[in-house]
């Protein structure tokens, strides 16, 4: 018998503090019993497939909050807005622009549209994170898809990140829009830009033709709220905007979601700013106390409420960290990727709680000076033995490569080279370089098509130069490592048994095998 409930009144009511979304962070000020408000639609509480009354006032008070001419309340998440946004404007076989570092959701969305797909890439950070998408590159991208007759319809691209990298939309409107495509931005991490002058300014101002937000991840909403703005001068099809929310939508939506948004977007009216300069305060001084890490450091990126912790400098994976901070301090992170931990923060964190991450920071920190390890009590040996040939360093190469050497198909130039030598990855002493994690594949089919195809399982170990059928990723963040249709490498085969080994969590796999196509 399930004991969910059990388990979450516990974490409740646990020391545990909340590092992660969503962004009410267990103290919203509402202590409504939830029986007392799940109802349906009865006759004065309007319905959100056909809003008129206290519904459309929701709306139209989100619209209000982030500046543009029309915002629709989604109760599934921006997963929902993102497949909105495609399968109202792109009809089978039209093509898509995507950044690869986009959510499942879009490449999901490309696959129930039966979507034509091409990707443009982020630039890679010198600390190894992926970076932000550069106009140049969809220029490129647009411009070589014309050259061999076809026309890209939509632009769709994630910003911020996960953590925090923000792109110029401004700039890729302007190109996406000289060559007649829509632009779609998946803004889910970006709920709370505009609200306070620490953090980047709104994207609703910025030429996105749709722009989807998770009002839960980073703002007091709960789980599952998100909206899809569609700003002044939008090119998006409002009338085919709202048949595809209808389409995909519960028709059975919850009042307890929507009555607590209405309270939510109250209380941002009432006492925001207060809130965010609070927190925009904590959070300076939490940066400022955390420039004495020298083990561990803080990869500052756009948006200082995501907090980044590289452990690159260290023998700890990001699991591991994750797993310290959890066991010895009671700190509930967001995710853990293979050398680096994010928390993330919202304008309901207390002050209490992000001194409670500086201090373990500090003491973890000066443990890792003073011994160069994890204290060997705290160590889950399925977790922390590591060989050395299992660490990958910034360049993805091994340590006795030569500095020419190719990964996983890209060369220095960034372009398609499958003839690399299958040893020059897994190995060493510096940190991971998620652009080639999430680098260039060949891809054979398009995604629609490999699902369509016979399959079979295989061990791991034997899918090298076999086409995947599914879409096999880390999850958080939920961006492939491989999408179907795509050529399984070495490279990606290395980077899957690392993942695996370091205990991160990974989608697509079957008790360790791959689907692939006969």
């Amino acid at each position: 018998m399930s004991a969910l409930d059990q388990a979450l009144l516990a974490y409740g009511k646990s020391q545990a503090y909340p590092f992660h979304m969503p962004g009410h962070k267990r103290r919203f000020p509402w202590s409504l019993d939830p029986n007392l408000m799940d109802i349906t639609e009865i006759a004065g509480f309007d319905d959100l497939h056909d809003a008129s009354g206290m519904i459309a006032d929701i709306e139209r008070d989100l619209a209000e909050l982030y500046g543009v001419e029309e915002a629709r309340l989604l109760l599934g998440g921006s997963t929902l807005g993102n497949l909105v946004s495609l399968l109202a404007h792109l009809k089978p076989g039209d093509s898509l622009l995507m950044a690869r570092n986009c959510h499942k959701s879009i490449y999901h969305g490309a696959i129930l549209g039966r979507l034509s797909v091409e990707y443009v890439y982020p630039r890679a950070l010198s600390n190894g994170l992926q970076g932000p998408i550069e106009a140049a590159s969809v220029q490129e991208a647009l411009r070589a898809a014309e050259e061999v007759g076809r026309k890209v319809k939509l632009v769709a691209i994630t910003s911020p990140s996960y953590e925090g990298v923000v792109s110029d939309l401004s700039a890729i409107a302007r190109v996406a829009h000289a060559h007649g495509a829509l632009l779609l931005v998946d803004a889910a991490h970006g709920a709370h830009f505009g609200f306070h002058p620490y953090f980047p300014p709104s994207m609703a101002d910025q030429g996105a033709d749709l722009l989807v937000t998770s009002l839960h991840k980073t703002l007091p909403f709960y789980t599952m709220t998100a909206a899809l703005l569609l700003p002044h001068g939008s090119g998006a099809d409002r009338e085919r905007v709202s048949d595809m929310i209808d389409y995909l939508e519960t028709s059975s939506p919850s009042y307890i979601l929507m009555g607590q948004a209405a309270a939510a977007l109250r209380f941002l009216r009432r006492e925001g700013e207060a809130y965010f300069q609070a927190n925009a305060r904590d959070l300076k001084d939490f940066y400022r106390a955390c420039e004495s890490l020298r083990a561990l450091e803080i990869l500052r990126t756009d948006d200082p409420g995501k907090i980044v912790i590289s452990c690159a400098r260290t023998n700890l994976t990001g699991q591991e960290l994750m797993e310290w901070l959890r066991k010895d301090y009671q700190l509930e992170l967001e995710m853990a990727s293979f050398d680096y931990v994010l928390a993330m923060t919202s304008l309901m964190d207390t002050s209490e709680g992000l001194q409670r991450l500086q201090r373990a920071l500090l003491e973890i920190d000066g443990i890792l000076r003073e011994t160069g390890a994890m204290p060997e009590n705290l160590q889950d040996k399925t977790l922390g033995e590591q060989s050395e040939g299992d660490r990958v360093d910034s360049s993805g190469k091994d340590n006795s490569a030569g500095e020419n050497d190719s990964v996983d198909g890209v060369d220095g130039a960034g372009k398609d080279d499958s003839a690399v030598d299958n040893d020059s990855v897994g190995r060493v002493d510096g940190a991971i370089d998620y652009g080639i994690v999430y680098g260039s594949r060949r891809k054979l089919l398009e995604p629609w098509q490999a699902l369509e195809e016979k399959w079979e399982d295989l061990e791991l170990e034997a899918c090298a130069g076999r086409v995947s059928r599914d879409s096999i990723l880390l999850y958080p963040p939920g961006i492939p490592l491989v999408h179907s249709g795509e050529e399984i490498t070495e490279c990606v085969i290395l980077y899957l048994k690392r993942a695996l080994k370091d205990g991160l969590k990974v989608q697509g796999l079957r008790e360790g095998k791959a689907r692939v196509l006969r």
